[in-house]
């Protein structure tokens, strides 16, 4: 199956990714980078450095059987300091993806 991740260079997004490669799956990934570190996302993974609120990501779920939707501001300082940024991201964003 061909599986899209969104956060897919945070912890649980790279994790996730190298297990489903693992049972063979086709992975396309979707991170910013700006919590995410490209070190930990799988070299099979077909990457894009692309923020979850750009429409340019409207391409990617073509030909997508299954979406893991793991982007996501979380850290509580952060949100605490910038409550709007985070609700673009968390709310917005996730509706872009939808």
């Amino acid at each position: 199956m061909r599986i899209l991740i969104t956060g897919v260079a945070g912890f649980i997004g790279s994790n996730l990714a190298e297990y489903l490669l693992k049972k063979g799956h086709k992975i396309i990934g979707i991170d910013d980078l700006s919590f995410g570190l490209l070190e930990q996302v799988p070299s099979k993974v077909n990457f894009h450095k692309v923020n979850i609120l750009n429409n340019n990501i409207y391409p990617l779920f073509n030909n997508v059987d299954i979406v893991f939707h793991l982007a996501a501001k979380n850290c509580i300082s952060d949100c605490q300091l910038d409550p709007v940024e985070t609700t673009n991201v968390n709310v917005l964003g996730t509706v872009n993806v939808f």
